[in-house]
């Protein structure tokens, strides 16, 4: 086809974006080129620009596919130089103007700017100064959070009503004397209590800025507190923040306050006069009870300024009296000035937070989302959009921010992945974007995974991230030894990301961005559909202690989200997830759960959830607070508005029910050609599994014609690692007839990550279901076909990750263990409960204030099932191959000591019975040339690992079996 290319960049851009289009096309005008190209070339160019884009950059390319009509085909860099009709307007851009409907911005300012000038003033005390001077551990027998919300209680002095308190700090009036005389007694046990309003949401925001209150003695089945301010008063020292006896170094204060600093009471004096110009706006968030959304910003913005601030240096142009000193994170300046960095970067974020809500990239010109389906497999999914459209339509919905809940039941997961992505984007704006997050309920996820994902939504690593792994800093490669290095007294930051991004794409938002130093944190929150786990994207509810919540909250504001595969979680993992279902809510973000198995209880409970959420959202903003709720299958797309009202739940539950009573029953094609059968483990040592393997391939077998030779594909579904490891080891030993030939493979997730992504693009192009036709022409089975000497050959895939490998590949037959068959009954009830508001209930978190605490997250914690040590297998100076893994303070050790873990070598027997024969080193390499990195990187991003629980005898690891407790491997 013709295609054109228009480019509107401008400075340094124009001449970087000629170079790379001059390669590709012929210029027909000074800033325009055209030539005859492929779709695959088309995508080659985007990427390329994509790569090189900043700001500046803004190029348009539209195809004429026959003479009479052009099709926009996508737009790289700045949309708004061009026009939807694919032509450059006459005038220039002018900015759209900014969000309005943050009504409560100012407020989220002030109430953010007083908790950052107060929040680190128990730095001030004798025992961190003198870590400053003498590079030791302090006695923080006190934390310095808590120390800073007793001096802060002391400030108050017993105020009853904000505007008190504000009056003196407005012009400075602090009695310093009285407030280290009042702490320096330590007779303060509740320093939350008796405080007014905005000072007791003050007092914990600089209480938690670090880590949540969590008792010491269980809290499970207590009362729901009346209020934040009953919660509030109940916290004590013991709550988290007492590490030893208090001395008196703890509540010394040699150099006195930062209320000595100018600096600081300059900026005091003006944000306590800000706080009290918002005075109207604090009583009508405590009134129509957007508080909680207001606190969610506000500690999400002192986070994240005390993140980026404590990494600053100290500038030589600081000028105090104010000999006090912060020293965090291997660096030491001076305490005002860490204040009132830490004050600039979390107002920066705050003032950010509307734009990263609605102007983040959004991935456009999805031209597979608009075909139509090249499979009658994916033909359902043409139903979708129109329907969606049409409720907009008769709902008379034209704002980008409006509630909507979707259930998707369809049987197929690959078939799931463009269903979700075709309704997110038909509930866009200008329903022509995509923005959001699918995230899975897997434990592990893949590169192989996030390929499969661009390949369903027709994007490419420019386009769709994928997290996977954990990055391991460079600097560990280049150490010679495997050992801890010393640390110095001083506070470390966390890292906001621990898991590596999969993303090939510049991040030139110079904006926002800069309040992120590290590429793969930017990548995680800029990309415009990010493909992860729920477990990456959880910890926006489930984190107590530390940043990692920072970064999903923020891609939670900005992206919809699709939740999928939560088939197999239990009861507590459940109620967590609920939590996140209800924030997602309460950002104005879209939810849809994408699961078959789906029970009425889960789907109620979290229609609950996220109306909640999306009611507050909506008092916020001014919004309307119905919802859009839409119930997606292979046989129907149904869409209802629900009225948000007590009781609202009754209404969706009748709509769940009526769906499921008349479309929930069609059943779909299997993946599995034949019925599975099931064979008790008990039987694994005797003949009886060889029996069955070899009576399913006999009824299910294939004619290789080539050869004459019978060949099938079969799938042996486990229940756990440890019995993948076990039947493989038996079958692999086995002294099968010599007519038969057999050839394993394992997949588990105690296999290297980029080992089970070799075997994931194997079997994708083997046994995918539309590459079918083309298994015998893969060039590996074709070659083992050939030269095996038997008359049947048998592929078996040993695993124990039915839901993720027996929906997308089609296999001849398949045996499965009873008790993987069966789904354990998890106690869904507990989501609509909705009278149980103790912290370890869902409605709890909806309607209690238990949030403030980590009691939630302590009572019903998100765990997956065979939740496992993480580690890395990575080669050394000596060109040995080591397994690490991070310690408690962040650092990478050696661990096959400690662990025991041996090398395992296969016999020839075995190596010859291996289905895929790969080397590790070898692998690294082909991953290493195909992403143009070094070997050692891959190692360092992608070589992460589980390991087993349960080894007592220790540890053995080969390439082919994975990492295996010793009592599992017969030597």
């Amino acid at each position: 086809m013709i295609v054109n290319f228009v480019s509107e960049c401008e400075k340094n851009a124009l001449s970087k974006t000629a170079q790379i289009l001059d390669n590709f096309a012929n210029r027909i005008g000074e800033n325009t080129w055209q030539t005859i190209m492929t779709d695959e070339g088309l995508q080659t160019v985007k990427k390329q620009l994509r790569r090189i884009a900043t700001k500046n950059t803004a190029v348009l390319c539209f195809a004429f596919r026959d003479q009479l009509d052009s099709e926009l085909v996508w737009i790289v860099g700045n949309r708004h130089k061009f026009t939807t009709q694919s032509t450059v307007p006459v005038s220039d851009f002018i900015n759209l103007p900014s969000d309005n409907a943050w009504q409560y911005l100012p407020l989220i300012k002030s109430i953010t700017a007083v908790a950052a000038l107060f929040h680190d003033w128990g730095h001030a005390a004798a025992c961190f100064q003198q870590t400053g001077k003498s590079n030791q551990f302090p006695d923080e027998a006190l934390s310095h959070e808590w120390v800073s919300c007793l001096l802060f209680h002391a400030f108050i002095n017993g105020d009853k009503t904000d505007s008190a308190w504000l009056e003196r700090l407005a012009i400075a009036e602090i009695n310093e004397a009285q407030i280290l005389d009042t702490v320096t007694k330590n007779t303060v046990q509740r320093p939350l209590k008796d405080l007014p309003p905005l000072a007791c949401l003050i007092s914990w925001l600089i209480l938690s800025h670090h880590r949540l209150p969590l008792p010491q003695n269980d809290w499970r089945g207590k009362a729901p507190p009346k209020d934040f301010k009953q919660l509030l008063s109940a916290i004590t020292v013991d709550f988290g923040y007492r590490h030893g006896d208090c001395s008196a170094q703890s509540l010394a204060f040699l150099n006195g306050l930062p209320s000595q600093s100018a600096q600081w009471c300059r900026e005091a004096k003006k944000w306590a006069t800000k706080m009290q110009d918002c005075a109207l706006l604090a009583d009508k968030v405590i009134e129509d009870d957007t508080w909680r959304l207001v606190l969610h910003h506000a500690r999400l913005a002192l986070m994240l300024g005390d993140y980026v601030g404590s990494a600053q240096e100290a500038s030589p142009k600081w000028l105090s009296e104010f000999n006090a000193f912060a020293r965090i994170d291997n660096k030491t300046k001076r305490l005002d000035e860490h204040l009132v960095s830490v004050l600039d970067n979390a107002l920066k974020a705050v003032h950010y937070f509307p734009e990263m809500e609605s102007k983040l990239p959004c991935a456009q010109d999805m031209a597979k989302l608009k075909r139509e389906p090249s499979s009658s497999l994916f033909s359902w999914q043409d139903n979708i959009v129109p329907v969606i459209k049409n409720w907009r339509h008769s709902e008379n919905i034209n704002t980008s921010h409006y509630g909507f809940f979707a259930v998707n039941i369809a049987q197929r997961n690959d078939e799931k992945i463009g269903a979700n992505a075709k309704i997110l984007r038909a509930l866009s704006p200008e329903s022509d974007s995509l923005r959001g997050v699918f995230a899975l309920g897997s434990n592990k996820l893949t590169l192989q995974t996030g390929e499969q994902y661009r390949a369903q939504l027709g994007l490419d690593s420019s386009e769709l991230a994928v997290v996977i792994g954990a990055k391991m800093p460079a600097r560990f490669y280049k150490q010679s030894t495997l050992s801890l290095e010393n640390t110095s007294g001083d506070y470390l930051v966390d890292e906001l990301l621990n898991n590596e991004v999969d993303f090939d794409c510049s991040i030139f938002d110079e904006s926002t961005a800069t309040l992120f130093k590290e590429t793969r944190d930017k990548k995680f929150l800029y990309s415009p559909v990010l493909a992860c786990t729920i477990e990456s994207l959880i910890a926006a509810t489930q984190t107590s202690n530390g940043n990692h919540y920072i970064l999903p909250c923020l891609r939670l504001m900005s992206s919809d989200l699709v939740l999928d595969e939560m088939d197999y979680f239990d009861s507590d993992t459940l109620v967590a997830l609920g939590r996140l279902i209800h924030l997602a809510g309460m950002l104005g973000r879209k939810v849809i759960l994408s699961s078959s198995n789906l029970t009425q209880d889960v789907a109620e409970g979290y229609f609950n959830a996220y109306q909640s959420g999306w009611q507050i959202f909506a008092r916020s903003r001014g919004f309307n607070q119905n919802i859009g709720c839409a119930w997606v299958n292979e046989s129907s797309t149904q869409v209802h508005s629900i009225t948000v009202k007590e009781h609202c739940q009754l209404e969706f539950r009748h709509f769940h029910t009526e769906f499921m009573t008349t479309y929930g029953k069609k059943t779909v094609q299997k993946s599995v050609k034949h019925k599975n059968e099931e064979i008790p483990l008990d039987n694994f040592k005797d003949d009886t599994v060889i029996n069955m393997i070899r009576y399913q391939h006999i009824r299910h077998s294939i004619l290789h014609k080539p050869t004459g030779k019978k060949v099938s594909f079969g799938l042996l579904n486990m229940a756990n690692t440890a019995s993948c490891i076990e039947l493989a080891e038996f079958l692999m030993k086995h002294e099968w007839s010599n007519d038969v030939d057999i050839k394993i493979m394992l997949h588990h997730s105690q296999q290297v990550l980029f080992m089970r992504n070799e075997q994931e693009q194997h079997l994708d192009a083997v046994l995918y279901r539309e590459n079918i036709n083309v298994t015998f022409e893969n060039s590996i089975i074709r070659k083992q076909i050939e030269k095996s000497k038997a008359q049947h050959v048998i592929y078996i895939l040993v695993t124990n990750s039915s839901t993720e490998i027996g929906q997308r590949y089609t296999f001849d037959w398949s045996i499965i263990e009873p008790d993987f068959s069966t789904k354990p009954h998890v106690m869904t009830q507990s989501l609509t409960a909705y009278d149980k508001k103790g912290a370890e209930n869902l409605a709890g978190w909806i309607n209690a204030c238990w949030f403030l605490t980590a009691i939630p997250q302590a009572l019903t914690p998100f765990e997956l099932h065979e939740r496992s040590t993480k580690c890395h297998l990575i080669q050394v100076e000596d060109d040995t191959w080591q397994f690490v893994e991070k310690n408690e303070k962040g650092k990478f050790v050696s661990i096959e000591g400690v662990r025991r873990i041996e090398m395992r070598e296969l016999s020839q027997h075995y190596f010859k019975r291996l289905w895929l024969q790969n080397d590790y080193a070898a692998v690294i390499k082909k991953m290493a040339n195909k992403k143009s990195m070094a070997a050692s990187e891959i190692a360092m991003r992608y070589s992460e690992i589980s390991l087993p629980q349960d080894a007592q005898n220790g540890l053995l690891y080969c390439s082919a079996f994975g990492m295996m407790a010793k009592s599992a491997a017969t030597q």
